[in-house]
């Protein structure tokens, strides 16, 4: 029976695949490496008929993109569909040309400690300006109405630093924290679940034996 070849560049085949290395991987809107993640392929397609039915094949020679993504960001994908522009993913291949990829990327619990440590030094810095302005206006046998404008605003300013500003960079790092321990909790889920269906298959093929349910010459 004659079969019919058709392609078209509008046609595609995309697949995903589950892929557990031993090295960490970083990914592009994560702040954790991980070892089992979620790989995306769109291939150019062809579609094959003849009487009976259709097939579709991919043309492995003409890979679109490759992207992967950590088991949380393909959770997201799947529950978040129009939110926003989407979820994070990490490119790693375009048209056949492979796309490098970042290593020392700052995740957010370095940046958030980075900038706090640069506000604490900004702020040691000013402490110290205002310290030696209000002992030279302190100084004075009489202050003027400007002087007092001065020392109250340098009071303020300390107020406002220490109830206010560094408690709130606070709060950031500790909800950094929080979300870094809810994905690596998840990620932790996602990896043992991966491996209980693996081996799952196993068994199921044969390949490896059923654990016995009873310990050796335990009677039911």
């Amino acid at each position: 029976m004659e079969k019919e070849v058709t392609e078209h560049p509008s046609y595609g085949m995309i697949g995903y695949s589950r892929v557990s290395c031993s090295g960490k991987n970083v990914f592009f809107g994560s702040d954790l490496p991980v070892e089992n993640y979620i790989e995306i392929n769109i291939h150019a397609a062809e579609l094959n008929r003849d009487l009976s039915r259709d097939w579709y094949h991919a043309d492995h020679g003409k890979k679109l993109i490759s992207v992967k993504l950590t088991s949380n960001q393909f959770a997201e994908l799947l529950t978040g569909g129009n939110m926003g522009d989407g979820v994070p993913c990490t490119v790693t291949e375009v048209m056949g040309e492979n796309i490098p990829q970042e290593i020392n990327t700052e995740n957010r619990k370095q940046y958030t400690h980075r900038m706090f440590k640069q506000r604490m030094f900004e702020f040691n810095k000013q402490i110290v300006e205002k310290q030696q302005r209000i002992k030279v206006l302190t100084a004075k046998k009489t202050l003027s109405a400007e002087d007092q404008k001065e020392l109250n605003w340098a009071m303020d300013w300390i107020t406002q630093e220490m109830t206010k500003n560094i408690p709130f960079f606070m709060e950031c790092f500790q909800e950094t924290m929080d979300k870094v321990v809810t994905e690596a909790k998840s990620e932790v889920e996602n990896a043992i679940l991966t491996k209980a269906h693996h081996y799952g298959l196993q068994v199921l093929q044969g390949k490896i034996p059923v654990l016995e349910l009873n310990a050796p010459g335990k009677q039911d």
